[in-house]
């Protein structure tokens, strides 16, 4: 925990993981990653399109690339 900032935060283990049956959502969080990586390094932007091109792969074979 930490109250820097004013802030309290808690942090706590999550047992949520997508499957196939949530694929698109999977896709749409994959997708919003890649895009808030591609505004803070622009120049990484060639980089984070193949990252998001293999995890678009692992989703369409049925392999989840989230936890």
């Amino acid at each position: 925990m930490s109250d820097r900032g004013g802030y309290h935060i808690q942090t706590a283990d999550s047992p949520w993981v997508l499957t196939g049956e949530q694929a698109s959502l999977a896709a749409m969080l994959l997708e919003g990653w890649a895009e808030a990586a591609t505004e803070q390094q622009p120049e990484q932007a060639n980089d984070i399109q193949s990252w998001l091109e293999t995890r678009r792969q692992q989703l369409d074979t049925g392999a989840s690339p989230l936890p």
